[in-house]
C-alpha cells in the first residue's frame, strides 16, 4: 500500500499512543520521554509504570541528559537481543 510497508492508522493520536507504546515496550525495557512530550505520550508511559517498567523524565530538549541517562539505563536494565529505539517526533513514529 505504502511502498510494499504495513501502515496502521487510528482515529486520533491519543489512541495510537495509548494503544501501541504498553505493546512495543517490553516488561525488560525502559523509556525516557520528555517532560513535554504529548499528554497521550505521558498518559501511554503512565499505564507501562504500572506494569513496572522503568521510566525517566528528562527536562525538555536536554539532549546532554537523554545521552547520560541512555547510558545509566544501558549498565542497570538487562536486555537479550539488540537495542531497540523507538523515536516519536512531531506526528510520526519510527522504530530507527
Amino acid at each position: 500500500m505504502y511502498g510494499g510497508k504495513k501502515v496502521l492508522l487510528f482515529q486520533s493520536l491519543t489512541l495510537g499512543h495509548i494503544s501501541n507504546l504498553p505493546l512495543l515496550v517490553d516488561d525488560n525495557d525502559a523509556v525516557v520521554i520528555d517532560e513535554r512530550a504529548h499528554d497521550s505520550i505521558q498518559s501511554a508511559v503512565m499505564m507501562l509504570k504500572l506494569r513496572q517498567i522503568k521510566t525517566e523524565v528528562i527536562r525538555h530538549n536536554r539532549m546532554d541528559r537523554l545521552e547520560d541517562q541512555v547510558k545509566i539505563l544501558k549498565t542497570s536494565i538487562k536486555k537479550s537481543g539488540t537495542c531497540r529505539w523507538y523515536v516519536l517526533h512531531a506526528w510520526r513514529f519510527c522504530s530507527c
